[in-house]
């Protein structure tokens, strides 16, 4: 998504239309990675989604895409509002979870964060820089084989996998603050 529309000097809307642009890389990496290892979310999964809102790390760079379409759309107050009940709650889950929307439950899935991106379709390296996948426990329950199959196909060159380090540097660099 761009940010069409919006318009400004200075780095700070060069480097979200940077961070809105190295989302949809990612995208097709992942897509790629999907299409080469069979990996899939269970239909209709979002437990991904459903977990402590503490436990969910982004930075406020990644979310301004969100913020700035909030406040364009007349629902900031919304937003922060749904922040603030959610920061009084340890329970509390991801305030961008709906759990009506028919496929997953992200609300705002074009502009989320990146570890929502990452997300069991991504990789770690291990000490030798061997990439790693981080396949999700729901995906290895549906197919205990899952994980060992798409790291065969990762270590044959069957397929690439997206680096979790190297995702999260590049937006580092985009916005070092």
């Amino acid at each position: 998504m761009a940010l069409a529309g919006f318009t400004g000097n200075g780095s700070l809307w060069d480097g979200l239309n940077d961070l809105m642009k190295l989302y949809r890389e990612l995208d097709d990496a992942i897509a790629k990675f999907i299409e080469g290892s069979g990996l899939a979310c269970p239909v209709g999964c979002r437990i991904c989604c459903d977990t402590q809102a503490t436990k969910i790390e982004a930075t406020v760079f990644e979310l301004l895409p969100q913020a700035i379409i909030a406040c364009h759309e007349g629902r900031a107050s919304y937003w922060l509002n749904m922040l603030a009940i959610a920061q009084g709650d340890a329970e509390a889950r991801c305030v961008f979870l709906d759990h009506n929307l028919p496929q997953g439950g992200c609300s705002i899935y074009h502009c989320r964060p990146l570890l929502c991106r990452l997300f069991g379709f991504a990789a770690v390296l291990d000490k030798d820089a061997r990439p790693l996948p981080l396949v999700c426990r729901q995906m290895k329950t549906a197919d205990p084989e899952v994980g060992c199959h798409a790291q065969q196909l990762i270590d044959d060159g069957v397929v690439e996998v997206p680096i979790s380090v190297y995702y999260a540097s590049r937006i580092a660099a985009i916005n070092p603050t």
